[in-house]
């Protein structure tokens, strides 16, 4: 796990932008320890999860366990049939004990310095509220004249010693194949790499694949933009085949996903992630979303436990602010 220090600079200008209620774009590249900053319509552009629209409600209401339990049952066993999978999320809300720009800012510092290796973000705008975030799930990027994405996908705990399940292993060959496909329908030829651990804080790891793609047309522009949104929603944070798992992402999950597993590109700097591992919030309250991949060799206890690995590192800031 890489840390970072999260400066104080930073965070006085992230305590400013906030007291000034202004819409803006906070971003902290893998690596760094600063927050660049951005006007809202700047060169950061911000796409919401397909078919949410604003304005976007913080969600109150936790997904409560009994419904999950039988969604995933019920999903699990359809999927077992078709030989599918679908990524069902879940929300964890709470209340805080203070708002300000000041504890607001707090948290931040605290929630970032713990995840270096991620992309952390947070943004407000009128019509969409409060959003931060840390994210390890690279969608593109320019690399040495290559675009380079990842294969995200199967989750355990991070200090466990067993090996991966095939369930797992499954869950992941979904997203690599998926994408590869994506590429190759772009007209691009592909380098695969090998499969390999990539740890997110010191809660969870995962699979991970790195995917280059080049050019037919060496002469072609390589547009990070263009290329994520040919990939996006990817299997990693949809399922396979993506339109029946959209269809069931609308029939099992309780709150919009609003920007939860929407994008995050910087165009001219060349890079887009997925926004993962975060959290909408208002001056009353948040809610936090985590989802897992579906198969039909899914267990339900297990996939609920997943979800509160990914959460944990969040949850855990947010104690010292929340009711």
């Amino acid at each position: 796990m890489i840390r970072c220090t999260f400066g104080q600079d930073s965070m006085r200008e992230l305590e400013l932008r906030l007291g000034s209620g202004e819409p803006f774009v906070a971003v902290m590249k893998p690596g760094e320890g600063f927050l660049s900053f951005y006007p809202a319509e700047g060169d950061v552009r911000l796409s919401p999860w397909p078919g949410c629209t604003f304005p976007m409600q913080v969600c109150r209401r936790s997904t409560p366990r009994d419904y999950y339990m039988e969604s995933i049952g019920e999903l699990a066993g359809r999927l077992a049939v078709d030989r599918c999978k679908t990524v069902i999320c879940r929300t964890i809300c709470g209340q805080w004990k203070m708002f300000s720009p000041g504890a607001v800012a707090a948290m931040a510092h605290d929630y970032f310095n713990r995840l270096g290796g991620s992309l952390r973000f947070f943004f407000h705008m009128p019509e969409a509220g409060y959003w931060m975030g840390a994210t390890p799930e690279l969608l593109a990027e320019r690399m040495d004249g290559r675009l380079h994405t990842i294969a995200l996908a199967g989750s355990m705990a991070a200090d466990s010693a067993a090996s991966w399940s095939q369930k797992n292993i499954d869950e992941h060959n979904y997203v690599v194949e998926d994408i590869s496909e994506r590429i190759a329908a772009g007209g691009f030829a592909l380098e695969t790499g090998e499969r390999r651990e990539l740890c997110y804080s010191n809660a969870v790891k995962h699979l991970c694949t790195d995917i280059y793609a080049v050019a037919m047309d060496g002469d072609r522009e390589l547009s990070v933009a263009d290329f994520a949104a040919g990939l996006h929603p990817t299997p990693a944070v949809a399922g396979w085949p993506r339109g029946k798992a959209m269809r069931e992402i609308a029939e099992h999950e309780l709150c919009p996903r609003n920007f939860y597993g929407g994008v995050i590109c910087n165009n001219r700097e060349g890079y887009a992630y997925v926004m993962l591992r975060c959290m909408h919030f208002d001056e009353t309250g948040w809610c936090v979303y985590s989802g897992g991949g579906i198969t039909g060799a899914s267990l339900p206890e297990e996939e609920w436990e997943e979800t509160q690995s990914k959460a944990k590192t969040l949850l855990s800031v947010l104690e010292d602010y929340s009711l």
